[in-house]
């Protein structure tokens, strides 16, 4: 190891101890390579690091000094160099060319040690994580290439956040790649993959046709199997980005600011009236010469300028032939081609003049940038200036183009595994054999805050909806000043690994003054339904454990129930379900007992010996559709329920007898059996 001195009061050794110099190495010939400055214990805990048979120098001497050199004979060195190197003792340090060293050129110790600090923050794992990157974004430009017909390649797209205008409150935006020419079609909330499709061929594939592909971002809708499967019959190629990268649809990106400008001029002080002028915004955007292109849309598409809404020439000739037409349609695209690929050169060259090209390779470590999270409810919180800017390490799986790679994220983890080169950057330093976990993630991708403590509780009746517990939040790294009202089902959706302690039961409990007496507890026992083990399989009797209800949820005493074709096509594998499960639906009977924490409005809606009628569909009363109005679109439904057999929880409350197997429920109310548990909302009562 090298050592070297300022101050005789000091001790300088170095990093890994006091043992650089080898025994078979004159001392005329040793070099000081780099050098570490410790005080006091640093210097003698150093010192102690000495073998038998090691030289040592240490250069400083002093009171430090001292006691190192006494270390340094305690633990059995056989060659000790002490230079004092005080200003009037100067002189006398050069020995064996010490000091010769220590000026060297060559072997610049300050240098030396500036690499090796550098080195090692390069390598420090918290520095990888936390530290913002001032370096060129990552990955050079892949614009998409040219389209060779018009409306062959389109891009699509949705501006929500509109003021309500005759029931509409969206924008659906679709482009055509290479003319540029849109369709701005108006939507009202809710709308589902199946809606879209039919407006989009209303307005777009009744003009144009089929499309090759359609570029867009990944929207519910533009994910769902129903939009992926409806296009690959079609034989169209859906082209959707990467994730956390909405730049791969720049071009409906920019079209939607440049609507928004219309909309902006058009309505003024009247916003809400925006659907009457999104027709004259569409005829103002196609007829407008176009930047890249030199022309505007419609003349792209339909080979004639647009025709003037000021005057009208009469006149035109018959005799001008189709072939002329059809020649200067095709003079006008070939134009077009070109004027579009120089602009996209342009592009491309200034872009990547303010990139850098960056490749990982399969196998890699590499670190992931997420997006914090602020909620709507909290104007600032000062965690998220101290949250990590990277995740993981993540190994990379494969190469997706030339500027995206697939990731080997945790198991469980509700984001899209291919990211842009941007987002990613390489693990250096040692890798762990662990992969981390992924922070919770919400539905647009960004990292959820993490929840800490339940202050308070208190329900709330909105409108004709039941009413809802809210429960008030203390969030991780933010004052109780921040903390927020949450609604408790939706945050138990999100953070379904959140254990509420006992002391936050009792807050909720005390909060709804809910009283024991109002349960009905039942005694234990068993109850018998019917299972269906596997599709094609005859159904059977068993013997269940008696279900017990949780908060929210009543314990019903079956009268009658019905089976439907649903119930058969289940049975036929004709609808996949997981199995096994208990079927049957429809069901109408008596409540004997409610959950322990239901509130209050419930108890006594439900009253143990209410006579009750069970719905096909369970609202939840929370999402977005049943916000609306639109119980039968409810999004939790489909989610648990028909996707996994199980209660809002994710659980099923049916397990049998004797073994304890769990038993998955079929529309939420199987109600072939004795009993049944299920939301307070799936009832109506006798009233």
């Amino acid at each position: 190891m090298y050592s070297m001195g300022g101050l005789a009061e000091y001790c300088v050794v170095p990093a890994h101890g006091l043992t650089i110099l080898p025994n078979s190495l004159p001392y005329s010939e040793s070099s000081i390579l780099g050098c570490a400055v410790f005080t006091a214990y640093g210097a003698m805990a150093h010192a102690a690091q000495v073998r038998p048979g090691d030289s040592v120098a240490v250069i400083g001497v002093g009171g430090v000094g001292s006691s190192c050199l006494q270390i340094a004979r305690a633990f059995g060195a056989s060659d000790i160099i002490a230079v004092d190197v005080q200003d009037e003792k100067l002189e006398k340090a050069k020995i064996f060319g010490a000091i010769a060293t220590i000026n060297s050129k060559i072997e610049d110790p300050i240098e030396r040690i500036k690499l090796m600090v550098k080195e090692f923050v390069r390598n420090c794992d918290v520095c990888q994580r936390c530290k913002t990157e001032c370096l060129l974004p990552a990955g050079l430009l892949q614009p998409l290439p040219i389209p060779n017909k018009v409306w062959s390649d389109i891009s699509m797209d949705f501006i929500e956040g509109l003021p309500n205008s005759r029931g509409k409150t969206v924008i659906m935006v679709v482009v055509d790649r290479l003319s540029k020419y849109a369709h701005f079609i108006s939507l009202s909330h809710p709308f589902t993959a199946v809606l879209v499709a039919q407006v989009f061929i209303n307005h777009v594939v009744r003009h144009h046709g089929i499309p090759s592909s359609i570029v867009s971002d990944r929207d519910k809708v533009f994910v769902s199997s129903f939009w992926k499967t409806l296009f690959k019959l079609q034989g169209t190629e859906l082209c959707m980005s990467s994730s956390y990268h909405p730049q791969t649809d720049g071009q409906t990106e920019v079209v939607n600011r440049t609507l928004e400008q219309y909309l902006r001029c058009f309505t003024g002080t009247q916003p809400k009236r925006w659907v009457d002028w999104l027709a004259w915004a569409e005829y103002s955007y196609n007829t407008t010469v176009h930047s890249s292109s030199k022309i505007s849309p419609f003349e792209v598409v339909y080979g004639v300028p647009p025709p003037s809404m000021l005057s009208y020439v009469p006149g035109t000739t018959k005799v001008q032939a189709v072939d002329d037409h059809l020649k200067t349609r095709d003079a006008i695209l070939r134009d077009l081609r070109n004027n579009l690929l120089l602009s996209q050169n342009r592009m491309k060259c200034r872009a990547d003049q303010s990139r850098r090209e960056v490749v990982f390779e399969v196998g890699d470590m590499v670190f992931l940038k997420l997006q914090p999270y602020r909620q709507s409810t909290v104007a600032f919180r000062s965690s998220l200036k101290l949250a990590p800017r990277f995740f993981g390490p993540y190994k990379v799986l494969e190469r997706v183009g030339p500027v995206a790679y697939k990731l080997q994220l945790p198991a469980g983890s509700q984001i899209h595994d291919v990211f842009h080169v941007s987002l990613l950057k390489k693990k250096l330093g040692p890798i762990s054999p662990l992969s981390p976990d992924l922070p919770p993630i919400s539905d647009n991708s960004t990292v959820l805050p993490q929840p800490e403590d339940v202050l308070q509780s208190r329900v709330i009746t909105k409108g004709k909806y039941r009413p809802r517990t809210e429960i008030l939040i203390k969030w991780k790294g933010a004052p109780t000043e921040d903390a927020t009202w949450e609604n408790k089902w939706r945050f138990l959706k999100t953070y379904p690994n959140f254990i509420l302690a006992d002391k936050d039961i009792s807050i909720i409990n005390d909060s709804l003054k809910i009283s024991k007496s109002s349960y009905h507890v039942s005694s234990g026992g068993f109850m018998r339904g019917v299972v269906l083990w596997e599709p094609n399989k005859p159904v059977t009797i068993e013997e269940f454990q008696m279900p017990r209800p949780k908060a929210g949820e009543v314990l019903i005493k079956t009268k009658a129930c019905g089976v439907c074709h649903s119930d058969l096509h289940v049975i036929k594998g004709e609808i996949p379900f997981p199995s096994p499960c208990a079927i049957g639906h429809e069901i109408t009977g008596e409540v004997v007992e409610h959950g322990e924490l239901s509130d209050r409005k419930t108890i006594e809606r439900f009253s143990v010996g209410s006579r009750v009628v069970g719905a096909f569909i369970m609202p939840c009363g929370n999402c977005f559709y049943c916000s609306k109005g639109h119980d039968d679109l409810c999004e939790d439904f489909f989610a648990y329920n028909r996707s996994k057999g199980t209660l809002y929880d994710g659980e099923t409350r049916l397990f049998l007898r004797n073994s304890g197997k769990e038993i998955f429920f079929l529309t939420l109310l199987s109600s072939v059996k004795a009993y049944n548990v299920n939301e307070s909302a799936a009832f109506l009562t006798e009233q």
